[in-house]
């Protein structure tokens, strides 16, 4: 049987192959991805890899397989009432291209956006495309910080968290959408939901590893993270698959308990 931390691999309905980890081990693996995603933002990178990092993270919204995502921010945005400033609070922002395309929905809409990222450069490049952008340099645990020291805007319209928390260890993942609730009055979180509701791992970590993909990916259980929070699915919204390791990728929508549907 195939090993990973020296734990057994099992496979899921499509062939893809998963594991449990223990507390120790997703923290390890976590600390991993966050500091290569540091290390992607050393100061003495040339000008044509930073080039290229920033690239990468580019247009991402015009991938037909967000449109769920990108729909359901624009909904949101439309519903908002006439003449109001509209607040989003966005983590692992990228680029902030998120702001371009709230901006193309309502061009006379008054738009506060909020946005965290780890990679230095990509901060310097939110702040370049949106100097009225509050850009914040760091990931979910800077994030959780702030918004336990009061952050600036609350309670906001909107949180986005997009390919966000499944690079996250439970832990801080679970507080980082305590604090989202806490701050916000709706989410949109696009994620892999594979085990939204504890369909695969009940309340054990689960870890994907797709294909050759580098990162290992957390299959969280964010109905009991949200219902800790108060907080409940309102609806959940499936991406179009292109390959098997697109299936289960998708967009929770998520309320208060006692809001209405």
């Amino acid at each position: 049987m195939r090993e990973f931390l020296g734990e057994p691999f099992h496979v899921d309905r499509v062939g893809r192959e998963f594991f449990r980890a223990d507390a120790e081990q997703a923290r390890g693996l976590y600390e991993f991805q966050r500091n290569w995603w540091l290390t992607r933002g050393q100061e003495d990178l040339d000008t044509a890899t930073r080039e290229a990092i920033v690239a990468q993270q580019s247009g991402s919204y015009t991938d037909l397989r967000r449109t769920p995502f990108v729909q359901a921010v624009r909904s949101s945005i439309l519903k908002a009432a006439p003449g109001r400033t509209f607040s989003v609070l966005e983590i692992g922002a990228a680029v902030g291209e998120l702001l371009d395309v709230m901006r193309a929905v309502d061009p006379s809409r008054s738009l506060r956006y909020t946005a965290f990222e780890l990679l230095p450069l990509l901060v310097d490049e939110i702040r370049r495309r949106h100097p009225d952008a509050a850009a914040h340099q760091g990931g979910a645990e800077e994030f959780i910080a702030a918004a336990d020291a009061g952050l600036a805007g609350a309670p906001h319209d909107l949180f986005v968290a997009a390919l966000t928390i499944c690079m996250i260890e439970p832990a801080v993942a679970r507080s980082a959408i305590d604090r989202a609730a806490a701050v916000s009055r709706k989410l949109l979180i696009w994620d892999f939901l594979g085990n939204a509701r504890g369909e695969i791992g009940g309340a054990d970590t689960v870890v994907f590893r797709f294909g050759e993909r580098r990162n290992p990916i957390f299959a969280h259980p964010f109905a009991a993270y949200l219902d800790d929070a108060g907080w409940r699915i309102q609806s959940t919204t499936a991406m179009n698959p292109m390959t098997k390791h697109d299936i289960g990728w998708g967009l929770i929508e998520a309320v208060p308990k006692e809001a209405p549907d």
